[in-house]
C-alpha cells in the first residue's frame, strides 16, 4: 500500500486531528496556569490523555454518523433528479460552443 493512501484513510485523518486538538489544549492549559495554580498543580498527561481519546471518539462517531446519513439519503431529500430531464440523443454527442 502507498504512504498517500494510507494517509487518505479516514482513521489516519481523524488520528491527526486529534493529535492537533490535543496539542491546541495542551497550549491552552499551559498558557492559563499561573502561580497561583503552581499549589493546585492540574494533572497534564491526565488532562491531555482524556482530551485525546474523547476528541478521537467523538470524531469515530461523527464520521460513522454521517456515513450513515449519507447511505439513507438525509442529505438527498427534495431536489430535483438531473437524470429525469435530460434527453439522450446519441451515445456520443459533442457539442462546440465556437460553432454556430
Amino acid at each position: 500500500m502507498n504512504l498517500i493512501n494510507i494517509l487518505y484513510e479516514p482513521y489516519v485523518i481523524i488520528l491527526f486531528i486529534s493529535l492537533i486538538i490535543t496539542i491546541f489544549a495542551y497550549f491552552i492549559i499551559k498558557n492559563n496556569t499561573n502561580e497561583e495554580d503552581q499549589k493546585n498543580k492540574v494533572n497534564l498527561p491526565k488532562t491531555l490523555l482524556i482530551t485525546f481519546l474523547v476528541s478521537f471518539i467523538l470524531l469515530n462517531v461523527l464520521k460513522y454518523a454521517i456515513s450513515y446519513m449519507n447511505k439513507n439519503g438525509f442529505f438527498q431529500k427534495g431536489g430535483v433528479d438531473v437524470k429525469e430531464h435530460l434527453t439522450t440523443v446519441a451515445d456520443d454527442v459533442d457539442f462546440d460552443i465556437i460553432e454556430n
